[in-house]
């Protein structure tokens, strides 16, 4: 079965130069095999079948963008693009170009950005019960459930062996129109239910949908208590850019807009000052593609800056 890592190793955009992990080596061999098998049924080469199952890949990864950015009233233009991972880098700029993005930040140890991230992250807890009452009608025992809740959280807290010192409870309940099947979850501050979170409701819901019945009952659907535990953050080690225009390491055979180019390979760390596309940047952990009208440079010294050039 070809993989979309069959088709970046077809058209020459995982440099032979490159060892993934630092020691695999890719079998661009096995890559071409396993398009030609799905090729022929197309009457495709598999240069052409690769470029096209691209194309339609960064299309579903713009679309799932999309979904998250325009149909809540964001459009993608206004943001950079944070891209991270083995392989994120090297199709961001063909995403970002659907989306009208003209700017993508490379996190430095971008392979590893996730498992970082999911470090820095504290412990936490979410318990959820469920809690159907008309909001005129819950305020007598809501704050038993939530204590209930509370006294649940801490111990599970308590199992993990955290200290509890740095414990602290998020409440927050589901509420919809009543009538309705969706609903929206919202904070609950300091256990006080009064007109206040039915307002809170009433936003939430405008800024979702766009409109809000302000005049309309309002139920609950469940309460929710998380415990939350915080740990002390690990910052990224600052490192000076290197100075002046970094020197390719190598070339590449890269097939790019339909045509087979010669492309410059770099080193991540040799990336200073502004290095103009098309080029490959490689490090142990992931690959950056840099096409003909992006440019990329380092900025704040660990990280990498990818910008489109005005048409």
């Amino acid at each position: 079965m070809a993989t979309i890592t069959d088709a970046d190793a077809v058209l020459g955009r995982l440099p032979t130069q490159q060892r993934l992990a630092g020691s695999l080596v890719l079998d661009v061999d096995a890559a071409h095999s396993a398009l030609i098998a799905i090729s022929e049924r197309f009457g495709l080469d598999p240069v052409s079948l690769a470029e096209q199952a691209l194309e339609v890949a960064h299309f579903k990864m713009a679309e799932a963008i999309r979904e998250l950015t325009v149909e809540r009233g964001l459009h993608p233009r206004d943001f950079a693009m944070c891209a991270f991972g083995g392989a994120g880098p090297l199709h961001a700029a063909f995403v970002a170009e659907e989306l009208e993005i003209e700017r993508i930040i490379v996190p430095a140890g971008a392979g590893s950005f996730s498992a970082w991230g999911m470090l820095q992250g504290d412990l936490r807890h979410d318990l959820v019960s469920t809690y159907y009452r008309r909001f005129d009608a819950a305020r007598d025992d809501i704050g038993a459930v939530l204590d209930e809740l509370r006294r649940r959280v801490t111990e599970r807290v308590r199992e993990d062996g955290a200290d509890l010192s740095r414990l602290r409870y998020e409440a927050s309940a589901s509420m919809r129109y009543v009538g309705q099947e969706y609903s929206l979850l919202v904070p609950i501050a300091g256990n006080v239910i009064d007109e206040s979170l039915l307002e809170t409701f009433h936003d939430a819901y405008q800024g979702r949908y766009g409109h809000a019945q302000r005049d309309a009952p309002v139920e609950f659907v469940a309460l929710r208590v998380a415990g939350v535990v915080s740990f002390d953050r690990v910052g990224v080690s600052q490192t000076e850019p290197p100075s002046g225009m970094a020197t390719p390491i190598g070339e590449a055979n890269v097939v790019l807009d339909g045509t087979l180019r010669l492309t410059p390979v770099y080193a991540r760390d040799t990336i200073g000052e502004t290095v103009n596309g098309p080029g490959i940047v490689i490090e142990d952990s992931t690959t950056i593609l840099v096409p003909a009208k992006w440019s990329i440079r380092s900025i704040d010294g660990s990280h990498l800056l990818m910008e489109r050039s005005p048409v």
